[in-house]
């Protein structure tokens, strides 16, 4: 599908430097959906049908968007699901593909360019400062600064509860098995506990810690099962 490749676009920097920006893949997934978002009203053949978008929107699919990022397609799909979830983006799934519309997207890409402004009267809205994790992981990283020692959890359980329900909706979508899901929890706090120089002292980094243990145990799960069973070292012979 011919794309809009010509002129500019806007990237507010709380996108950037929020939560959508503490995983570069999800960072940068957001920034092409915004780089090639209908920019006007219009009419696109789409699986050889005309489809009307709108402003903001974009007609693609989740194999478009892992071949453009260089990903698999449950990766696309972890990280629009978590944008989703924050009311950033609004994905509609139909037979032949996508439609993501970016919420908000006229707010902040129809104001006049600024340098370094404070920003407009709610042009926060649906971006980081609704978010009330946010402002949690800006007074974390006081206590941090003033308490370098302090240990945040106790144990598993204490972590496990302290994971907020959206953010382990979207683990169990990436990731169907809640059992290994509670396994490697524990598995990555008595890791992250044995030394006190890699035990993350904010919920923030600790959620950060978890999602990057989940996604590379996953993938040694996935390539252990691909591997085919042999009978031995005379299997064959």
């Amino acid at each position: 599908m011919a794309r809009f490749d010509k002129g500019w676009v806007k990237l507010y920097r709380k996108a950037v430097l929020g939560d959508i920006g503490s995983n570069y893949i999800r960072s940068g997934l957001f920034q092409t959906l915004v780089v090639i978002a209908n920019i006007q009203e219009s009419k696109v053949s789409w699986a050889g049908k005309p489809l009307e978008l709108k402003r903001g929107q974009i007609a693609t699919s989740y194999s478009e968007l892992a071949s453009l990022g260089e990903v698999d397609r449950k990766t696309v799909a972890k990280h629009l699901g978590y944008l989703q979830l924050r009311g950033t983006i609004t994905v509609e799934v139909c037979s032949v593909g996508i439609i993501v519309t970016i919420n908000n997207y006229e707010e902040y890409q129809g104001q006049d360019a600024e340098w370094s402004q404070p920003s407009p009267s709610d042009m926060d809205r649906g971006m980081d400062n609704d978010v009330p994790h946010i402002k949690e992981r800006k007074k974390e990283r006081e206590r941090e600064s003033s308490h370098p020692t302090q240990v945040l959890y106790e144990s598993p359980r204490e972590l496990r509860a302290a994971v907020p329900i959206q953010t382990w909706e979207i683990w169990k979508r990436s990731y169907p098995d809640e059992a290994w899901l509670e396994k490697e929890l524990v598995r990555a706090f008595d890791h992250h506990v044995l030394d006190p120089a890699q035990t993350p002292r904010t919920k923030g980094k600790w959620l950060q810690k978890l999602d990057t243990w989940f996604s590379i145990g996953w993938e040694s799960r996935r390539n252990l099962k691909a591997v085919p069973k042999t009978g031995g070292w005379n299997d064959g012979l």
